[in-house]
């Protein structure tokens, strides 16, 4: 009997231990499955992500080539044009067609080259001075030969004969005035170019962006380079989606794929041109994207894994202490004691989970919950059980209704995004999972929610997306923000659009705020600027930050110029008072360009591009200034454009000169010096002055290399006067102030003189009184150790600037350089002479010489002897000449200029 019961008595322990392992087991899995399926759901959201980033560059790089293949379209078509109608009056020339591809070729600068080509397939214009190259082979060729009516066609990658580079050839058939085949023209692009275009639009390491033909299947070019070469096949992954199935597929979408080249995976997003068999595909790593989920996951899956050890250790513990009294107890206190302790471990277990947990009966009514949920609500235990949590929390009593009535018709609600109130008030962002809880027949008799704290990461995404769409610093829209502000005012109105006014608007002084006081504090003068123009709009306005010191406003409905211009007086008047930045009273002044839609574009670019424009105009005209965009003001902009590619032109083939004015010594007569002036010999406008480009120069920076240009070409032309057996003369050249804060001046003149061998005390640099004003040490210590070389110091254009007697003394002056304005009416004007003959006495006295410039008559050369002047140059003497004019000059008055 006795062993009869303790047989029933280990059975019926036995019987508990399998019933608490299944609880354990299907309480594990319960949560291995919540656990697996969140990060299922958001995996999914982070590639969607991914996936939209992919599909927005996709359209962005669809637009831009697009857009490419349309302006190179119109080029050809206008260049095929004209070769047919210059044909129609005869045979063509060389200077009538040649004009036309350069003209052509300069708007788009991108472009390699631009050729005609005659019907047999030679190349005719455009060979770069080659003959006999034949272009049969070529399938672009061959394609426009057999169809002269086929449209612009673009070749595969070709590799250049001249170039060694990979090509794509874009070309248009020429036809004779009877419509037969008379030749093509063509333009060439370097893939590289388009490989640029990418790598500014790359996020990551494993981003690709690829363009391909969709017929033939092959890379046209691929970025980052390198994995394929262009001309290469297209290979997909046979699980891939059938994207490039020509003209039977979709011209756009999306899809996720292993790369067969690298073995990354990436997101892909691809668009088809309707007009020709080209795609555009970009890929985003998912790697970078999913590296957040990854840190997540690691979180959940070991808070999971702790969790099931936990458990399987606690039945272990409890099992082993049933085991060592089963002899000391009686069935009863067994069974008595097997209830107790699945009670028990039921609640440790919902006690220590790191998830709430809350069940409810089916009134709604709380009957538990673990302590997790009430640091998640707020609330302790004995408050929460036994109320509803529409009594708690009434101000979501709808939403609570919902989950409340899918769970008693049977349904389980999984990973539900909802917020619920703390007890404090402030929000909390939960994702729940709520099942129905059901009696042995079936019934249910309640449900079982359980949820997770996902705050964190709700706010982490949010500040994701605002400053995806705000400036960091200001917190004003970025550029972005701007650009679907405008399409949505543009787009608003219908055919009756309010017209829109961007002002572009740039601080003055900033950059020495910043160097004065610290970027902390230009920090702070932004945000109170932004703060101050944002006072200034109304709500329906948007003031952005463009980056820098650069505010971009749009103002939307403006009834008319003058109200345009109050708002404008507002904005120039808020920003102009003084802020107290750390401690310190600051001033600053804005100067704006301003841009209407419709009358000045219709495209966003466009219009900022022209605000942009009226911008710089205004800093030209003095700071604190607003201009509006006008189309004199283009114009200005494309001329000014156009100078700059002219000046990097003539750099690269040599159109500079220089021309020498000779400087007479009024007591011996002889030619004491030359002035170096630079020309410009344009291959269409001839000989250029230096007023028509030198601002562009100096705007641009290209006046640095000019400048060394010259410094060299001055040492060499002397030292080659010097061999030839001509008298030595000095040889003055001008530097601007740009060029003295933005070179080695030192060190360019040191290389000149050593390359040239020429001697340093017949070279004279003249500096004008802005130069020796601006950053004085530096200049300073630059011309005293020029000195020390011999280089002889001249101060140009004296009394025009501002002018310091201690200024001349430091820097240990040799000569000043009366302005032709006071030598053009000195014999006329009293106030000129009275001013010459100060300047004059006061170098005399200095011991330094003088020397006037624009000498034009007798007259004002003689009151010029009269009033002392050492040197004089101008007209009366003779022109600027070139090299080879000048030596005859200085051999011809070798004795001596008649004064």
């Amino acid at each position: 009997m006795i062993n009869q019961l303790a047989v029933g008595m280990i059975l019926s322990i036995n019987r508990a231990g399998v019933l608490l392992i299944l609880g354990l087991l299907f309480l594990d899995l319960i949560v291995w499955a919540g656990a697996w399926r969140w990060l299922d759901v958001t995996r999914k959201q982070f590639e969607a992500k991914a996936s939209i980033q992919a599909d927005n560059l996709s359209l962005l790089l669809h637009s831009d080539f697009n857009g490419r293949l349309e302006s190179i379209d119109r080029t050809l078509s206008a260049v095929a044009h004209e070769i047919e109608r210059q044909e129609t009056f005869g045979e063509l020339r060389p200077e009538l067609v040649e004009p036309v591809l350069s003209q052509h070729l300069f708007v788009l600068p991108s472009m390699s080259g631009m050729r005609v080509v005659n019907a047999v397939g030679e190349i005719v214009f455009g060979a770069s001075g080659e003959s006999q190259v034949f272009v049969t082979d070529r399938e672009y060729f061959q394609q426009l030969r057999d169809d002269p009516k086929k449209g612009m066609v673009i070749s595969h990658p070709v590799l250049g004969r001249i170039s060694k580079t990979w090509d794509i050839v874009f070309a248009r058939a020429i036809h004779t005035p009877q419509g037969e085949f008379a030749g093509i023209v063509t333009l060439v692009l370097p893939i590289s170019s388009l490989n640029e275009r990418f790598a500014t639009l790359s996020n990551g390491s494993t981003d690709i962006f690829a363009i391909f033909n969709d017929q033939s299947l092959r890379f046209i070019t691929r970025y980052p380079e390198g994995v394929v070469a262009p001309g290469e096949p297209l290979i997909v992954r046979k699980d891939a989606p059938m994207f490039v199935a020509r003209r039977i597929s979709r011209l756009s979408g999306t899809f996720v794929n292993v790369a067969p080249q690298d073995g990354v995976l990436r997101s892909y997003g691809y668009r088809c041109m309707a007009t020709q068999p080209i795609c555009i595909l970009v890929g985003v790593g998912l790697e970078a994207y999913l590296a957040p989920w990854v840190a997540e996951r690691r979180m959940i899956v070991g808070s999971v894994a702790l969790f099931t050890l936990f458990t399987l250790l606690l039945w272990y513990l409890t099992y082993r202490a049933w085991c060592r009294q089963l002899d000391a107890m009686n069935a009863e206190q067994v069974a008595y004691q097997v209830r107790d302790a699945e009670h028990r471990f039921n609640q440790v277990i919902i006690d220590e989970s790191p998830i709430a947990v809350v069940t409810r009966d089916i009134e709604g009514v709380i009957t538990l919950v673990n302590e997790a949920a009430e640091k998640l609500l707020g609330w302790p235990a004995d408050a929460l059980v036994g109320q509803t949590l529409e009594n708690l929390l009434p101000d979501m009593a709808a939403e609570i209704a919902y989950p409340h009535h899918k769970t008693f018709t049977g349904e389980t609600v999984v990973d539900r995004e909802i917020t619920r109130s703390h007890r404090d008030r402030h929000p909390v962002n939960i994702s729940a999972t709520q099942a129905p809880l059901r009696d042995a027949s079936g019934a249910v008799t309640g449900y079982l929610t359980m949820a997770m704290d996902i705050t964190r990461r709700k706010d982490a995404e949010a500040k994701v997306e605002y400053l995806a769409s705000r400036d960091a610093l200001t917190g004003l829209p970025n550029w972005s923000m701007l650009r679907d502000r405008f399409e949505h005012a543009k787009g608003s109105g219908g055919d009756q659009c309010p017209r829109l006014v961007f002002v572009m608007l740039n601080l003055n002084n900033f950059k020495t705020i910043n160097e004065s006081l610290g970027h902390a504090a230009g920090d702070a003068v932004l945000r109170v600027v932004a703060k101050r123009l944002t006072e200034c709009v109304r709500d329906s306005d948007t003031v952005s930050r463009q980056g820098g010191d650069e505010f971009l406003l749009l103002l939307i409905g403006m009834d008319g110029l003058a109200q345009i211009q109050a708002v404008l007086h507002e904005l120039k008047s808020s920003v102009s008072c003084v802020m107290n930045i750390q401690g310190e009273e600051i001033y600053t002044s804005a100067t704006m360009g301003v841009a209407l839609y419709p009358e000045d574009g219709e495209d966003f670019e466009t219009i900022l591009r022209k605000a942009a424009a009226a911008m710089s105009r205004a800093k030209g005209d003095g700071r604190g200034s607003c201009r509006f965009f006008d189309d004199g003001l283009d114009r200005e902009a494309t001329a000014s454009l156009r100078t700059e590619v002219g000046l990097r032109r003539a750099l690269a083939k040599g159109e500079f000169e220089l021309h020498y004015q000779p400087q007479i010594d009024l007591r011996s007569g002889l030619v004491q010096g030359v002035e170096a002036l630079l020309r410009w010999r344009h291959p269409e406008q001839g000989l250029v002055l230096p007023g028509q480009f030198i601002q562009i120069a100096e705007q641009s920076g290209l006046i640095v290399p000019i400048g060394e240009w010259v410094i060299s070409e001055c040492c060499r032309q002397g030292q080659v006067w010097r061999e030839a057996g001509i008298a030595p003369v000095r040889i003055a050249f001008n530097l601007s102030a740009v060029q003295f804060s933005h070179s080695d001046v030192e060190g360019t003149i040191r290389r000149a003189l050593i390359e040239s061998g020429f001697d340093p005390n017949f070279l004279e640099l003249e500096l004008t009184e802005s130069v020796l004003i601006r950053n004085t040490e530096q200049v300073l210590n630059t011309v005293q150790r020029l000195k020390q070389l011999g280089v002889m110091v001249s101060v140009d254009d004296f009394g025009t600037g501002y002018s310091s007697l201690a200024y001349l003394q430091r820097f240990d002056v040799d000569k000043l350089k009366i302005d032709q304005a006071f030598v053009r009416d000195l014999c006329q004007n009293t106030n000129d002479k009275t001013i010459v003959r100060a300047i004059i006495q006061m170098a005399h006295a200095l011991n330094l010489r003088t020397i006037a410039e624009g000498v034009e008559d007798e007259a004002t050369l003689a009151c010029l002897q009269q009033l002392e002047c050492d040197e004089v140059q101008g007209y009366l003497i003779a022109k600027p000449m070139q090299e080879e004019q000048l030596a005859t000059f200085i051999r011809e008055y070798s004795n001596g200029w008649t004064v």
